[in-house]
């Protein structure tokens, strides 16, 4: 019987949220299906109790045969050393990586000799792939996949050419294996918790929009579960004692029947979950939809204006009706959600005078929640290709919404005062004295909100006036 043990790796970033590790209880049920005798643990350094100084421990004490990764970009720098160690210490264990970090810059995670495969983009049908092969000793391997070739004594990786439609196929994740409770102690990527404990759901893969700074790690077309299989998975979270959903989809509301069609089928099963949306394109709903949203238990939207400025939106190809977001976000208040507006600086040549508007837009729209976002150019994205291509000498840990490094920094605004500008954008919009009151009087107050809402809240925006006073004339002196 062989033993697998799949390891999430989180590096600490400001604001470090750690949510449920989707990806990887995903992928475990069609593994259990196709090798029903492995035995399989899972190791999450998000987790309190499971930090990367406890992982060579684990290791010894659960001797697995395989260990299976999952990284995003910002682990870079603390994966490389750990899978070194792990070969030095147990050269026979078999190591596989996969997940977005490995996704989007292939090349130069697989050129670690101690890694012995790779998997990009999804990771059901090629993990399944792999351990056949292993178990086979053939080497007939899938698109998706890099493997060290017997026949040529080199490694070779193959890139993706195929994207799996039948998502169903892969069963339900595996909820069992999660801790839902802690992870409802910890902050997360929706900000706001309403009901406890909580899950994520993911009914939908890909996005057709191809922003270029995204990884595009699911591919441009849209692939469904069936509401079917939504349901039965939700089943399965109301009988963990889950009360609320986290829908992680890129866009939602695409198709619209479909999202029409689940919102009807949770309603008609009565679960009374509280629900929050990741992805929504709000300039493409309209009041019906989001009507059927609020009457599931929906109460919290968050959506990517991204930057209002005509030059940068049409680099972007992203042709928003402004007057329709703004009809949407007014109604959607009404009917009682909280929204949430996210907002980018830092595009390719920006100047600050652009960086601007998209402030004065915030303002003017006046979401319950507005986040000011950093661009990241990640490798394997078109800015990424375009405006970085080394990323040898950028520390992993600046790969974040706010980081300072000037190596990521594609604007034409110094990165000091873009930086700058970031924060002033939070202050400004948070340090109104009646929107302040809004917000309090309007986000659910409970325990999460105390530990994790109201102390972001202080150490981020309740900085010394002196600050705001010398952020704001640095940014607004007339030159």
């Amino acid at each position: 019987m062989k033993k697998l043990l799949f390891v999430r790796m989180l590096q600490e970033v400001p604001s470090f949220a750690v949510s449920p590790p989707l990806g990887i209880i995903s992928i475990i049920p069609y593994v259990k299906e196709n090798f029903p005798d492995y035995k399989i643990n899972l190791f999450d350094n998000g987790l309190p109790y499971q930090r990367m100084n406890s992982f060579f421990d684990y290791i010894k004490e659960n001797k697995p045969d395989i260990l299976l990764y999952s990284i995003t970009y910002t682990e870079r720098d603390i994966f490389f050393p750990t899978i070194k160690k792990v070969k030095e210490l147990y050269p026979d264990i078999t190591q596989i990586a996969g997940g977005i970090g490995v996704t989007c810059s292939p090349d130069e995670i697989f050129e670690k000799e101690e890694l012995d495969f790779v998997v990009l983009s999804d990771g059901e049908e090629r993990l399944v792939n792999i351990l056949e092969n292993l178990e086979s000793g053939k080497q007939d391997f899938i698109d998706g996949i890099g493997y060290f070739c017997k026949s040529q004594n080199k490694k070779i990786l193959n890139p993706v050419t195929s994207y799996f439609d039948n998502l169903d196929k892969y069963g339900i994740p595996s909820w069992e294996l999660v801790d839902l409770k802690t992870y409802s102690r910890l902050l997360t990527r929706n900000t706001i918790l309403k009901t406890y404990p909580y899950a994520t759901i993911m009914s939908a893969r890909g996005c057709p929009y191809g922003c270029p700074y995204c990884h595009m790690s699911f591919g441009y077309k849209i692939r469904v579960r069936s509401v079917a299989n939504v349901i039965k998975e939700l089943k399965l979270l109301k009988s963990l004692g889950v009360k609320e959903i986290h829908f992680l989809d890129d866009t939602f509301n695409l198709p619209r029947s479909r999202a029409f069609e689940l919102m009807n089928g949770i309603i008609d099963e009565k679960f009374n979950f509280t629900i929050a949306w990741q992805g929504i394109r709000m300039d493409n709903t309209d009041k019906e939809l989001l009507d059927i949203m609020k009457k599931a238990g929906g109460y919290n939207i968050e959506f990517g204006v991204q930057h209002v400025d005509d030059k940068i939106r049409e680099e972007l190809d992203r042709k928003f009706d402004f007057k329709k977001i703004f009809e949407n976000v007014k109604y959607a208040e009404k009917i009682g959600f909280i929204t949430q507006a996210h907002y980018i600086y830092g595009f390719p040549g920006e100047k600050l005078e652009q960086s601007k508007k998209n402030l004065e837009f915030a303002l003017k729209l006046d979401s319950s929640l507005a986040a000011f976002f950093k661009l990241t150019p990640y490798p394997g994205t078109k800015y990424g290709r375009q405006y970085i291509g080394d990323y040898s000498e950028i520390p992993s840990k600046e790969f974040h919404f706010y980081s300072g490094d000037e190596k990521l920094n594609l604007s034409d605004i110094p990165t000091p005062k873009l930086y700058s500008f970031q924060n002033y954008s939070h202050q400004k919009y948070y340090l109104r004295p009646i929107k302040a009151l809004k917000i309090f009087f309007k986000i659910p107050k409970n325990r999460y909100f105390w530990e994790h809402v109201a102390g972001e809240f202080f150490k981020r925006f309740l900085t010394p006036l002196y600050k705001i006073w010398d952020c704001s004339i640095g940014i607004f002196k007339k030159k």
